[in-house]
């Protein structure tokens, strides 16, 4: 069972096995449909679990890729000037995101000022988001290539308005 989160910006994740919560097509740019990439809670784990392709993404042992936490920061791409057909993230601005953490699912907004600083997370209010003990799985989509499933989506949405 998933743990019921009072934070009134975090949405509690009720996927069934192999159900999406998390779906990041492309590799987070328009440049490449060779990745898609998705995450699903496994209550059983309390581990967010990797698919790649819809299939499951394994280590070396054939266990399935599981990581405490998702962090999602919608970024833009553009072209490296010597080559237009590979993408170059601009890790440097602001922008929203989403942390899913604990079968939870957070809005939040990143920034980094500079490329010798630290990205910052914040929360609906405004107030620092630290990231939860753990491993983490990083995703930098550019925006519109990641979905949640509308019923998520949905929750997340009317949360975040609280």
């Amino acid at each position: 069972m998933l743990a019921r989160s009072t934070h009134p910006s975090r949405t509690p994740v009720r996927a069934l096995p192999r159900q999406p919560v998390f779906r990041c097509q492309g590799s987070g740019s328009k440049f490449s449909t060779l990745t898609d990439s998705t995450f699903t809670w496994d209550s059983t784990r309390q581990q967010w679990l990797r698919w790649e392709r819809r299939q499951k993404q394994t280590d070396l042992t054939g266990t399935q890729l599981g990581v405490d936490n998702v962090l999602v920061m919608f970024t833009l791409y553009t072209h490296v000037p010597w080559d237009q057909h590979s993408p170059q993230l601009l890790s440097i601005g602001q922008g929203p995101g989403l942390l899913l953490s604990h079968g939870t699912v957070t809005n939040i907004s990143w920034a980094r000022p500079s490329a010798n600083q630290p990205f910052t997370r914040a929360g609906s209010g405004g107030g620092p988001v630290g990231l939860p003990p753990g491993r983490t799985w990083i995703e930098m989509p550019a925006p519109g290539t990641a979905t949640l499933p509308d019923a998520v989506a949905v929750a997340v949405a009317v949360a975040a308005l609280g």
